[in-house]
């Protein structure tokens, strides 16, 4: 009997940590990639042998090819990549008008390069084991909120992607599902939070800041959102039904926020720019955003 393995990238914390401890229990050899051996270290404190921690960052081609190599060492006719999870992310927000080149550039290379990067590398051992790809999007790739345009355009960029390998791939069975998420309960909002003050902080005093207002109500939304946010957990039971579903979907909403957002792609885009703007002036109520 062949033995399941899968990678899942972005463990250290959050959607990732809590898919590689899920699967672990599920009975997966799971390789979980990590960017620090404390981070490691903390995942075999909560799982059992069958998690190998992976030094990976995915921007690093050199780290990509020895992950490949130490992955590899483990599969054998009796096990197998059954799964891989492309999870590991960041997120940064602002106003456009103000993020430098160099950061809407990493952010492209962590949310999409990487992931094509990873998938390249271990797609012929997906093909072996005629396993499965998963690739972590999010609603802000299907609409996009003020000060999200390096993330949404990760995020946008990831769909097109993910659709087009899914195409490539027919010919030998291989699924490719985009799981769409909405707010999570992790704690990537509060670094978008945090890193969209830094932008407005390091550019302009908070008096001349013509954002400001704007920002201060979207990130009123956006801490509303997170009051409301999803499990982790939920995610995690997701990933282990797709692995074991035959024929798995090409998409997955999760959340009601998401599911919103995805119903607004067959509205007219000057009416998303009218909901948006009036729930954040606060003339309309935020639970017309699904929190």
């Amino acid at each position: 009997m062949v033995s399941p393995a899968s990678l899942t990238t972005g463990t250290s914390s959050g959607i990732g940590r809590a898919c590689a401890l899920h699967l672990c229990k599920a009975g997966y050899r799971v390789f979980a990639g990590i960017r620090t051996e404390e981070a490691g270290e903390d995942l075999l404190h909560e799982s059992s042998n069958r998690i190998t921690p992976v030094l990976l960052d995915i921007t690093k081609s050199e780290m990509i090819r020895h992950a490949v190599e130490q992955i590899s060492r483990f599969l054998n006719n009796d096990t197998k990549l059954w799964g891989l999870i492309n999870n590991a992310g960041s997120a940064t927000g602002g106003p456009l008008e103000y993020l430098s080149i160099d950061e809407f550039r990493n952010q492209i290379e962590v949310n999409l390069i990487g992931h094509i990067a990873v998938i390249q590398s271990f797609l012929p051992f997906i093909r072996n084991a005629r396993g499965k790809i998963i690739n972590m999007g999010s609603v802000c790739g299907i609409f996009s909120l003020p000060f999200s345009s390096a993330y949404s355009a990760s995020k946008f960029a990831l769909e097109g992607a993910t659709d087009a390998l899914r195409r490539e791939l027919l010919p030998w069975g291989i699924a490719v599902s985009l799981i769409e998420l909405g707010i999570i309960a992790t704690p990537i909002h509060d670094k978008i939070l945090e890193k969209a003050r830094e932008h407005q902080s390091s550019f302009l005093h908070p008096e001349d800041d013509i954002y400001q207002k704007y920002a201060d109500s979207v990130e009123k939304m956006l801490k509303a959102g997170i009051h409301h946010a999803i499990s982790p957990l939920i995610v995690a039971d997701l990933v282990k039904k797709i692995l074991e579903t035959k024929s798995p979907r090409p998409r997955y909403i999760v959340g009601k926020d998401a599911r919103l957002g995805y119903l607004s792609r067959f509205f007219p885009d000057r009416w998303n720019d009218w909901i948006i703007f009036n729930v954040l002036m606060g003339r309309l109520p935020s639970f017309i955003m699904g929190w």
